[in-house]
C-alpha cells in the first residue's frame, strides 16, 4: 500500500551536508483528537509553517461520517492536535449550523489558528464565518454573515466572503461589510489578546493623507498584516 507523507525540513545545514527531515504526519496514522479515525490517503494538504516551526495542515479522515471528515491540525515538536473540524457546531449562526468547508486559514507563532469557514445547515451554506483561537484549543466565533457587527450597535454584517489575516504574534485583521438597514459600510477590525477594535472604516479621513476619505476597501485584493 502506498503511503503519502507530509514532512517538514526543520533545519537547513551547510551546503553539501545532509538536511534532516522530521516526519509530521503519515496517511493511515490515527488522527489526533478524533477517536477511531485515521488520516486518509491523498487527503493531506500542508497549509503553512510558523516562524518557530509550528506546522498546520488540513487532512481528510477515514472512519468518520462524511459530513465531518475534514479537519485542520497543528503539529509542534512531535505533538499533533486538532484545531478545527468540519461538523463543529456553530449555534450562534443558526440552531443546526456547523462548520463546513474551510476557505482560508492562518497560524501564529503560538500555534493558534484563525480561519474563514462556511457555516452549513444540512447541505446548504447559509453564511461565511470567521473563527479564531484565543488560546490553542479555545476556538471562538468572531463574526458571521447576518450576525451583529462588533462594536457597531444596530448594524448587521453583510459580508459573504471575509478578507482576513493573522500576524506571527496573533494580532488579526478582518474586513467586514455592514449595514444599519439603510447605508452600507465597510470596517477594518483588529483583534488581539486584549479584544477587538476598529482600525478604520470607509467615510473617515485617511491615516496617510487626512484630506483623503476612505471609500470602498477592496476585499478581493486581500488584506494582510
Amino acid at each position: 500500500m502506498r503511503r503519502f507523507v507530509l514532512a517538514l525540513c526543520l533545519c537547513w545545514t551547510a551546503l553539501g551536508q545532509t538536511v534532516p527531515l522530521e516526519e509530521v504526519v503519515r496517511s493511515g496514522q490515527p488522527a489526533a483528537g478524533v477517536p477511531g479515525a485515521t488520516y486518509a490517503e491523498n487527503g493531506l494538504a500542508p497549509l503553512g509553517v510558523a516562524n518557530n516551526g509550528h506546522v498546520f495542515f488540513q487532512a481528510r479522515l477515514n472512519g468518520v461520517d462524511q459530513s465531518a471528515d475534514t479537519g485542520i491540525f497543528v503539529w509542534s515538536s512531535g505533538i499533533t492536535r486538532l484545531a478545527l473540524r468540519e461538523g463543529r457546531p456553530l449555534p450562534e449562526v443558526c440552531p443546526d449550523c456547523v462548520v463546513g468547508a474551510v476557505r482560508v486559514a492562518r497560524l501564529d507563532d503560538s500555534g493558534r489558528v484563525m480561519a474563514s469557514v462556511d457555516a452549513r445547515s444540512g447541505d446548504a451554506v447559509v453564511a461565511n464565518a470567521v473563527v479564531r483561537e484565543a488560546a490553542p484549543g479555545d476556538l471562538r466565533l468572531l463574526a458571521f454573515t447576518g450576525g451583529p457587527a462588533p462594536l457597531r450597535e444596530g448594524e448587521t454584517i453583510t459580508t459573504t466572503d471575509f478578507a482576513m489575516d493573522m500576524a506571527p504574534d496573533g494580532t488579526s485583521v478582518l474586513l467586514a461589510s455592514t449595514s444599519d438597514g439603510s447605508a452600507p459600510s465597510q470596517i477594518v477590525y483588529v483583534i488581539d489578546d486584549v479584544g477587538s477594535r476598529i482600525l478604520t472604516e470607509d467615510g473617515v479621513p485617511s491615516l496617510a493623507q487626512p484630506e483623503w476619505i476612505y471609500r470602498n476597501f477592496f476585499a478581493a485584493s486581500g488584506i494582510q498584516l
